[in-house]
């Protein structure tokens, strides 16, 4: 009953027109619905470039109904705002969030029983941690002439997978208890110098970073008995020579073999330090049948600058390094003329949308903003500290590098989200929800739960194959940055939940991309799964690549078409998961060093599903009524998540 602008004269009239001096509809009418108020405001906009174009587009303004199926029909490309007001506010029904929690569950505790049967290393009987082999690393350079201390170390660990993929050869029956009890399968790597290390341009220290040229810097490998692989040390550049040279019989100790049953030989080593003296022995190994070692000792003035121990497949790889394959060059060519001419692509398609207006740019920024502290966290757990000068140094590198890194997804996401926005908006509710803050939306949890429980079940469905097609024999596997301590601990997850939201958008868009060529969600699925197996090359390079391979398509069809019904939330949450079982390592043995960081990745994991499944119930009890709890339906013509 009143009209819009009140006012005395026809200029009054046209001023409250031009700068849209509306009266307050709720003053008038207390009842009135927002929704109803907004439609009448954008259909009395002074510029009629913003008014709605039809009556259709009037109507995805109103309340009520399916408003993104009449954006879709008017053709109009839906707002993030309208994207995430959509849908039910309710969570899943318990008969399908109970099954889910029941799945991650099971699979979580479940994956310690497979880990105790199918990795190395949950059967090498270690005992000694990190630090236990970082201070016998010391000792042994300090008893080979490098009695200095350090001004600096570190040490971290690396899978032997070469050892583990010759003992899975030895002959029949396999004697793990006793192979692994002689050779471990996992090794430390320690490294010492009278400077501190300085790794450009990341501050991530390795066996070759920094270069190895400093008078008094220390390289040692032991295997994770603390027996000595490889050791190497630049000799210091003044002093004289030692009064009693360091006998070979030291080196053999050291290694935990018996110089007795060796036969010296002319030596073939190399050394990579200054060395007056080179002795070469070779001798069967004490426990692995039929193996034959090689230790090389270099010296310098009576201190050993090289000493290493030379297995059998040690000298395989050295005589086969004939570089990659004609298939693997082919292959990196095409995936790098792919990702040129991709990122050219999405650049000009970002600038597109710029100028059209289409794009989320908040949301843009936000998920920009969430990868470069994500990264910014996963550099913390990883650099090795360096005094305050430097340490700002390579700061400023890697922060160039994570800059590149949140651009990079800032331009994806303005090229390729306003398309999947406008094609199957569905699939992006619960996520604009995430980017307008609504975390503890009961969707929102039922699509991690939904996620989670369907990464969980593709790593039970891998594992179950390869536990039935492995006959009995071990895998190097897991990721043992995560053992280090409770800086790398959360590095890791940082950096795992930073690559799960930029391989699940990349993914995503990927899959929408050909979703939109080809039409249809099966066959979408099948060609994104190939697409993303090529990209695998331990897969591709193994020598059962068509059993291998077959299973991965099938594994990742599997994968994209649960997603293709459930959405972006769905896709990082299942590639979180899948990816953050390699940082259970926890078997059989709780009270070995490593549980620890494995035991907490796996609560981790779980209270995330249980923090999920809590949410999604929403306003309902645990063991209340089910009204009110949903599963999204198909309507015709649209589909609905």
């Amino acid at each position: 009953g009143k009209q819009p602008y009140q006012a005395k004269t026809l200029q009054n009239l046209m001023e409250m027109q031009e700068a849209a001096q509306l009266t307050s509809m709720i003053s008038v009418a207390a009842d009135i619905d927002p929704g109803v108020e907004k439609a009448i405001r954008r259909c009395l906009e002074p510029d009629p470039l913003k008014r709605p174009a039809n009556a259709m587009a009037v109507m995805t303004l109103l309340p009520g109904g399916d408003r993104l199926a009449a954006a879709l029909a008017a053709g109009e490309t839906p707002s993030p705002e309208m994207v995430a007001s959509h849908g039910n506010t309710e969570g899943l029904a318990r008969r399908y969030s109970v099954p889910c929690l029941l799945l991650v569950v099971l699979a979580l505790f479940g994956s310690t029983i497979a880990k105790q049967h199918k990795d190395a290393l949950m059967h090498g009987s270690l005992e000694d941690s990190p630090d236990v082999l970082a201070h016998q690393s010391r000792q042994m350079a300090a008893s080979f002439g490098y009695a200095r201390k350090p001004a600096d170390s570190t040490v971290w660990l690396e899978h032997r997978d070469q050892l583990v993929k010759y003992l899975n050869g030895l002959p029949k029956p396999a004697q793990w208890d006793e192979w692994l009890a002689a050779e471990a399968p996992i090794r430390s790597m320690y490294r010492e110098s009278p400077y501190p290390m300085y790794a450009n341009p990341d501050g991530t220290v390795d066996s070759d970073n920094p270069p190895r040229r400093v008078p008094g810097m220390v390289s040692v490998s032991l295997d994770g008995h603390g027996r000595l692989l490889d050791f190497s040390a630049v000799p210091y550049s003044e002093g004289p020579n030692l009064a009693q040279p360091i006998p070979p019989e030291a080196i053999f100790r050291a290694a935990g073999l018996d110089r007795a049953t060796f036969t010296e030989m002319p030596p073939t080593l190399l050394p990579e330090s200054a060395s007056d003296e080179l002795r070469a022995w070779k001798g069967p190994h004490p426990k692995l049948p039929n193996t034959g070692l090689t230790v090389h000792i270099a010296s310098w003035r009576g201190r050993i600058t090289k000493a290493r121990v030379e297995y059998p497949w040690q000298t395989q790889v050295s005589a086969d390094a004939s570089g990659p394959s004609l298939f693997s060059r082919a292959r990196d060519t095409f995936w790098l003329l792919l990702t040129g001419a991709g990122i050219l692509f999405v650049a000009l398609l970002a600038r597109r949308n710029w100028k059209l207006g289409r794009t989320d740019r908040q949301g843009a920024l936000r998920i920009a903003m969430a990868q470069l502290l994500l990264s910014l966290v996963a550099w913390i757990g990883a650099v090795h500290p360096v005094p305050n000068d430097d340490i700002l140094s390579l700061f400023r590198s890697s922060a160039a590098e994570w800059v590149m890194s949140a651009a990079l997804i800032w331009v994806l996401y303005l090229a390729l989200e306003p398309a999947v926005r406008a094609r199957w908006p569905h699939s992006m509710v619960t996520w604009n929800r995430i980017l307008a803050g609504r975390w503890l939306d009961p969707q929102v949890g039922g699509h991690i739960l939904i996620g989670a429980a369907v990464g969980c079940a593709l790593w039970v469905i891998a594992t179950l194959i390869a536990l039935a097609t492995s006959k009995g024999a071990l895998e190097a596997a897991g990721n043992l940055n995560y053992t280090l301590g409770t800086r790398q601990w959360l590095g890791g997850h940082a950096g795992a939940v930073a690559n799960a939201l930029r391989a699940g958008l990349f993914a995503f868009m990927v899959i929408f991309g050909v979703r939109t060529l080809v039409r249809k969600d099966v066959l979408a699925a099948l060609i994104a799964a190939v697409l993303f197996t090529l990209q695998e090359g331990e897969v591709v390079n193994a020598p059962n690549w068509e059993v291998a391979a077959t299973i991965y398509v099938i594994l990742f069809a599997v994968l994209i078409f649960a997603l293709l019904r459930y959405g972006l939330v769905a896709t990082i949450a299942a590639v979180y998961f899948i990816n953050s079982f390699s940082a259970i390592t926890l078997g059989g043995d709780w009270k070995a060093w490593y549980a620890p960081a494995g035991l907490a990745t796996l609560l981790l994991l779980l209270g995330i599903a249980m923090f999920a499944f809590w949410r999604s119930l929403g306003s309902r009890e645990l063991l209340g009524s089910e009204e009110g709890a949903v599963w999204p339906q198909s309507e015709p013509g649209v589909r609905s998540y």
